[in-house]
């Protein structure tokens, strides 16, 4: 009797802790399923990951890769783009002379400012430092390297004197040629003219400087400049001093905008600190693979109407994949595919209005998949934020934002965060699907949501977390979104809003 007493008082004791052990097996047993479903996509996705990273470091761009074919219904490379631009103007031959460096440093000071500088100016020879100029006129990369300043400027690693293009001037960098600029000797490429890269290559060498051991080339292209990078390959680029030498770099815009677009298609850019696009209007960043980036790999500050479609992201060492920030208008990222970013993979903040997030996979970001903060009218549609370290999307601040029609699985935070948004303007979060996300839909003051036709059937346990806790029965009888749903949960006030002014897209 007095054992089974004891045997029934540990049984008592035993049964909650089974109970509670049983419920996480079976938690984790239905989201086990619940991610076998995109098992398919999953697969694909790290399947040619291990391919691409190991082609990267050689591959000479993005059409030299493997083909990779789909997975689930999503081709996994990014679907190929094509890019015209204007047959280059005729201008006499180019005229070659050495000028003070200090007067090139002073003319991207103009745009750029002067941070940095001082670095910049102590990697230099001498107490006058000189710097090669190509002034009025267009030459090709041959023809400059048979010059006497290019001549007597050469060494083992290349140029040991900075390269400048004076506005009304042309270099061609051609298919088969590289422009080396030597780390040890402080070389760079300042561009105020046009630079032109069609199938070469442009490349920092050569050990780090003695003086200066943080300084690396760079290429800037300031004042009324422009680029066209096709074809080309950029590598061991840019030192973080200055966004300015960042690696490859546009500062414009103001009273003296640039003469032509950018545009930077079907090139490589490997070990670079970032592509950053000041500026600029109507710049174009298409079919292009980033391989390594030390930094933000592509950010536009004050860009308009910017395109940055159907590029691949590989292996961030630091920093977001694609940034947009300074207010900037307009701007299309649309078809990236973006695995293993340093940072987040796509960042849209500070002010920037109309941006258009579209159809891109970013997979295994170490921050936030997707983020838009402090910015208006972003559309995010039909994108895939898959396994990245935190949140797979996040809204902060932002007002009539849309958030349709994504894939959002298995991200280690929530799949969507709201939060600080004011109260006068619903999100729109509409036919998207979550699938194993730590929780689905967080929200901290996330104002008014609109929920339509949301799929949460396999985000079970945790549909809702945040300040919308309470509300978890609301949505357990409608995981499937039959029913549309208006959620009203606090807000963060914010003074002093300017106008809102968004698309149609945004009213539906």
């Amino acid at each position: 009797m007095a054992d089974t007493r004891r045997t029934g008082g540990l049984a008592s004791m035993m049964a909650p802790m089974m109970g509670a052990v049983l419920a996480t097996l079976a938690c984790a047993s239905v989201q086990a399923q619940a991610i076998d479903r995109y098992a398919e996509l999953r697969r694909g996705i790290v399947g040619a990951y291990a391919t691409l990273s190991g082609a990267a470091s050689t591959a000479k761009g993005l059409s030299a890769l493997p083909e990779l074919g789909a997975a689930d219904g999503l081709q996994i490379l990014p679907p190929p783009v094509e890019v015209h631009y204007d047959t280059l103007t005729l201008l006499p031959d180019a005229e070659v002379s050495l000028i003070d460096v200090r007067v090139t440093l002073l003319q991207m000071s103009q745009s750029a400012g002067a941070n940095g500088q001082l670095m910049v100016l102590r990697a230099q020879h001498g107490d006058t430092p000189k710097a090669i100029a190509v002034q009025k006129g267009t030459i090709a990369l041959s023809d400059l390297m048979k010059t006497p300043e290019v001549i007597d400027a050469s060494g083992p690693d290349g140029l040991t004197l900075p390269l400048v293009i004076w506005p009304g001037a042309r270099l061609i960098v051609g298919k088969g040629e590289t422009l080396k600029l030597s780390r040890a000797d402080g070389a760079f490429l300042a561009n105020f003219g046009a630079l032109v890269v069609n199938g070469g290559a442009i490349e920092g060498a050569g050990a780090e400087h003695a003086d200066v051991p943080e300084f690396a080339p760079f290429v800037i292209t300031a004042g009324t400049g422009h680029m066209v990078l096709r074809n080309a390959r950029l590598q061991n680029l840019g030192f973080d001093v200055s966004p300015a030498f960042g690696g490859v770099t546009q500062f414009t815009g103001g009273l003296y905008p640039a003469e032509d677009r950018t545009l930077v298609t079907g090139s490589v850019l490997r070990d670079v600190l970032s592509l950053t696009l000041k500026g600029a209007s109507a710049p174009v960043v298409t079919g292009n693979l980033f391989h390594a980036m030390r930094g933000e790999a592509v950010e536009l500050r004050a860009t308009k109407d910017a395109v940055i479609s159907g590029n691949l992201f590989l292996d961030g060492v630091d920093g977001n994949a694609i940034r947009v920030t300074n207010a900037s208008t307009g701007t299309v990222i649309a078809d990236n595919r973006i695995f293993r970013a340093g940072g987040g993979a796509i960042r849209v903040d500070d002010a920037s209005h109309s941006a258009r997030i579209t159809g891109n996979i970013v997979w295994r970001a170490d921050g936030v998949g997707i983020t838009v903060e402090a910015s208006d009218c972003a559309v995010l549609a039909g994108n895939v934020a898959l396994e990245n370290r935190m949140k797979g999307i996040s809204l902060r601040a932002v007002r009539a934002g849309v958030v349709r029609d994504n894939r959002i699985l298995a991200n280690g935070s929530a799949g969507l965060f709201v939060a600080d948004q004011p109260g006068e303007t619903p999100t729109v979060v509409d036919a998207n699907l979550f699938v194993g996300n730590r929780a689905g839909l967080d929200s901290a003051s996330g104002g008014k949501l609109d929920l339509r036709g949301n799929d949460l059937t396999d985000q079970f346990p945790r549909f809702f977390d945040g300040d919308l806790n309470g509300l978890t029965s609301e949505i357990v009888g409608n995981l499937r979104g039959e029913t549309d749903m208006l959620l009203s949960v606090g807000h963060a006030p914010r003074d002093g809003l300017a106008p809102l002014s968004c698309s149609p897209e945004h009213e539906s």
